[in-house]
């Protein structure tokens, strides 16, 4: 038996809207960047030897997923 107690960041999403007054001087209502993550990092025992606390079958990690986007309105 092993201490199976794991922490996980599963989604984490990071955006910034281009202030007002920025995007009229380019003829645009609204501009957005944004950066999206899954499955981030696990915090788990230091004595813990399976790959992912959450695959019961110590397969394969959960993988990191990243998006990047935009979105302009005009």
């Amino acid at each position: 038996m092993e201490d199976g107690s794991f922490l996980k960041l599963r989604n984490l999403q990071l955006g910034y809207n281009l202030p007002k007054h920025a995007c009229e001087k380019m003829l645009m209502q609204n501009w957005r960047w944004f950066i999206s993550a899954q499955n981030v990092f696990t915090i788990h025992s230091a004595k813990f030897t399976g790959v992912d606390p959450e695959n019961p079958t110590f397969g394969y990690p959960i993988p990191l997923t990243v998006t990047l986007g935009t979105k302009v309105t005009f």
